[in-house]
């Protein structure tokens, strides 16, 4: 920043300190360079979490009197392409109700371990499909292992048909390692999706009572959860009741 000017840093999140092995060597040291850069010089931080407030005070001793939470916002697009999303759908050849994950191809996502337990609950689920949307990352190769697995991965996708497979998905599953938002969830509970994520880091706080919160670590709670948050009807009626709810309260204007 220019000299003589008070400077104003966003942070997101500290993952690469959480889980070094999921970042590439030459981003953790940028972003533990900023990290110090921050918080030594910074005059105000915002923060999308209190997760993040509590990690940049743990870990970079940054008062918190410095610290300003500023949460995210979801707005739907005011027309999905829901014909982009068929279209999408018919090309990768999914022939029935899906999942859908969200969210860049790289190890703090998750996704090896999603698309085992999602391989351990076909037979529960024998309809059903996995979408992966999201463009490719870093770390080792995503490829779903089993011929019988129903995973497809769609690669980056527009706002506007993201919000269509939103729309016709039957949940979101996000058993992210570690996030300091977690944006995906607000948007698929602000179209009453219902949702399945972590219970750690931003995400509880994010979700709220509005998602099944399961341990990401553990193979056999997501599996378990997915063919909950698809089979079980109550659970499904209260997440969509609680989604769009809890949604409302994240709005742009406010952030």
């Amino acid at each position: 920043p220019a000299r003589g000017r008070p400077l104003v840093a966003t942070v997101h999140d500290l993952g690469f300190r959480h889980y070094p092995d999921a970042y590439p060597p030459a981003g953790r040291r940028y972003h533990h360079r900023s990290a110090e850069i921050v918080a030594a010089e910074a005059a105000r931080v915002l923060v999308p979490s209190e997760a993040t407030a509590r990690d940049l005070a743990e870990l970079y001793a940054v008062d918190r009197g410095r610290v300003t939470i500023v949460p995210l916002g979801v707005q739907p697009p005011a027309q999905p392409d829901h014909r982009g999303a068929a279209r999408l759908l018919h090309d990768l050849g999914v022939r029935g109700p899906f999942l859908l994950a969200v969210g860049t191809l790289e190890p703090r996502k998750n996704l090896p371990r999603l698309l085992a337990a999602f391989g351990e609950v076909t037979d529960e689920l024998p309809d059903h499909w996995l979408v992966v949307v999201g463009p490719v990352g870093w770390g080792p190769r995503l490829r779903p292992t089993w011929e019988s697995v129903r995973v497809k991965l769609a690669g980056p996708v527009g706002d506007a048909t993201l919000h269509a497979l939103y729309q016709k998905a039957d949940g979101l599953a996000y058993p992210s390692l570690y996030e300091g938002f977690g944006l995906p969830v607000l948007e698929a509970m602000a179209h009453g999706v219902p949702v399945l994520t972590s219970d750690r880091s931003s995400l509880p706080e994010v979700a709220g009572d509005a998602a099944l919160l399961v341990d990401p670590a553990d193979r056999g709670a997501i599996a378990k959860g997915l063919v909950r948050l698809v089979t079980d009807d109550a659970v499904r009626r209260r997440l969509a009741a609680a989604g769009p709810r809890r949604a409302a309260a994240f709005t742009w204007p406010a952030t």
